[in-house]
């Protein structure tokens, strides 16, 4: 074999070797493609969840504040109630009182109720 057959010989080794580099970087382009599509994918999908989480958000303001308005309430009812509950044992004292000094006993409705 002369110089030029094995230089030709050696030139096909490796482009042969090159061919097999050249598959295998084609294979890992398709792979990187793909998971560029996926990142895309994925990037589109955090936006979307983005976007929930701040009307999620919004939503969770408002419910602080209608909570807060709500335990406004129940604490103006509570008061009320206490008043309620006052005044009503005084007329109660008062009826019994009264019926004391007219002589008419008041009459007990609360088996009724229970």
């Amino acid at each position: 074999m002369n110089n030029e057959e094995k230089i030709l010989s050696a030139l096909e080794a490796l482009n042969g070797r090159f061919d097999g580099v050249d598959r295998r970087l084609d294979g890992i382009d398709r792979r990187l493609d793909a998971i560029e599509a996926d990142v895309a994918v994925l990037k589109e999908d955090v936006a979307v969840l983005k976007e929930d989480v701040a009307v999620l958000k919004e939503d969770v303001t408002v419910l602080k504040e209608d909570v807060t308005v709500l335990k406004e309430d129940v604490e103006e009812i509570k008061e009320d109630t206490g008043v309620t509950r006052v005044v009503t044992n005084q007329l109660i004292e008062w009826a019994e009182f009264a019926g004391k000094v007219l002589n008419i006993p008041l009459v007990d409705v609360s088996e009724d109720y229970e």
